[in-house]
């Protein structure tokens, strides 16, 4: 059959069987090749234009990045300057209030100035010693300066200076007393005569004076766990206003520890100029009247307060990172341990909004302990003591925007004697 076919392809002209096989492979192949090389080329094209497409969305989500960025710099920064004009006029208002208040008692301040210098009552002869106040303590190369208020965060504040000034490496194993005499010597106070600093940046803080008040006796009169204080204010202050001022037999608590009524006697019947640091008035301690300082801190809006500090000293270490309180106001405001737990709950879908509202409640809670625990203390007073408390610090409360209330709501005006059995006559609140 096979030689039949090649004999008819031989006599018709054509190409023998063998060959046309060979022929074909060869076309196929090339036809195959063509395909490869179309098949590449497209790949290629694909690829080209695949990477061009991540090139140009690489461009495009760039360009939106930078302009989404660019958008919320302006928001930030916008908000940030609004809050900054707000804060600065926060600041003015207060020196206004300041100025006002030197202004208005000028005579007064004057002779308090005098007795507690022991100079005459002359403004001549005081300026000069009043402007090298030992408690304004001033870094002149970094072009700060503070006046340290005790019981007014001024222990977070010696921390934050310390770490500015190189002592930082003292906190963890100076005692607390100490470290604030240490500041003292890195940080001396302007002598008379001094050329200060140019663009030196001032700042004081202050809180409500009855709150500091109480807290100073809680600290420095109440508290026995840091025992060589307490025995140091005990010896100084604590046995002889008992002697003085106690009327009646205490409980086992204070038999050696006045009551917040017989300290409070205490500071009625004591020359302010007398008073000890902790106590001691605002306008006595910073003499604002001649300090203009640039930043007026008060507790009660420290944070916002502080960051405008730091936008405008650019020392980050003048923010508190947390407020300093004593050990028996952190008894005080002890959070059950069963709440701790909820800490393990924070990694759960919406954990960081249940940690913020918790952490908010927890605020609003301790505030709300805090009055109840002041309301105790002060509902100890009678209305002839609260009235005459407020009358020596009167210019701190007026100087700094501070208001009586509620303090003096917590005074029950129907009582007639008081828990030390003194007798107070109510309409023209003389004390008999």
């Amino acid at each position: 059959h096979y030689n039949s076919i090649t004999a008819t392809a031989s006599s018709s002209g054509a190409m023998p069987f063998h060959r046309t096989k060979k022929w074909r492979l060869l076309a196929q192949l090339s036809l195959a090749l063509v395909a490869i090389s179309i098949i590449y080329d497209v790949l290629v094209a694909l690829s080209t234009r695949y990477n061009r497409y991540l090139v140009m969305q690489e461009i495009y989500l760039q360009y939106h990045e930078h302009y989404r960025i660019k958008d919320e710099f302006e928001t930030v920064s916008h908000q940030y300057f609004v809050s900054k004009e707000h804060m600065r006029l926060r600041m003015v208002s207060r020196k206004r209030l300041i100025e006002q208040v030197c202004q208005q008692y000028s005579a007064q301040l004057l002779d308090v100035y005098a007795h507690q210098l022991e100079r005459v009552a002359s403004w001549n002869a005081l300026n000069r010693s009043l402007l090298a106040n030992p408690d304004v303590l001033m870094d002149r190369t970094r072009r700060i300066a503070w006046c340290k208020v005790p019981k007014v965060a001024s222990t977070s504040l010696v921390h934050g200076l310390l770490r500015v000034v190189g002592g930082g490496d003292l906190i963890d194993r100076t005692p607390r007393g100490q470290l604030h005499m240490m500041l003292r010597r890195l940080m001396p106070h302007p002598v008379p005569g001094e050329k200060l600093p140019l663009h030196l940046t001032t700042f004081m803080a202050t809180r409500h004076p009855f709150a500091r008040l109480l807290s100073a006796y809680r600290d420095k009169i109440l508290n026995r766990r840091e025992v060589h204080q307490f025995q140091k204010f005990k010896n100084k202050y604590g046995l002889d206003i008992i002697k003085k001022y106690r009327q009646e037999q205490k409980s086992l608590l204070f038999a050696d520890i006045p009551t917040f009524y017989e300290f409070v006697d205490y500071l009625l019947d004591t020359p302010v100029w007398k008073y000890n640091e902790h106590w001691r008035p605002y306008y006595l301690t910073c003499t604002p009247c001649h300090h203009n300082y640039d930043v007026i801190l008060h507790l009660e809006t420290m944070q916002e307060d502080a960051d405008y500090l730091v936008n405008l000293t650019g020392i980050q270490e003048l923010k508190p990172p947390k407020l300093h309180m004593t050990r028996s106001e952190q008894e005080s405001f002890k959070v059950p341990e069963e709440e701790h737990l909820q800490d393990l709950m924070d990694d759960e879908p919406g954990g960081e909004i249940k940690k913020e509202l918790r952490n908010t409640s927890r605020i609003i809670d301790k505030k709300l302990e805090y009055y109840e625990l002041e309301k105790k203390y002060f509902s100890h007073l009678n209305r002839y003591q609260i009235l005459e408390l407020y009358k020596i610090y009167h210019i701190d409360f007026e100087m700094f925007g501070y208001s009586i209330t509620p303090y003096n709501e917590f005074v029950d005006c129907n009582e007639l004697y008081t828990d030390g059995g003194r007798k107070v006559q109510r309409n023209n609140i003389v004390r008999i």
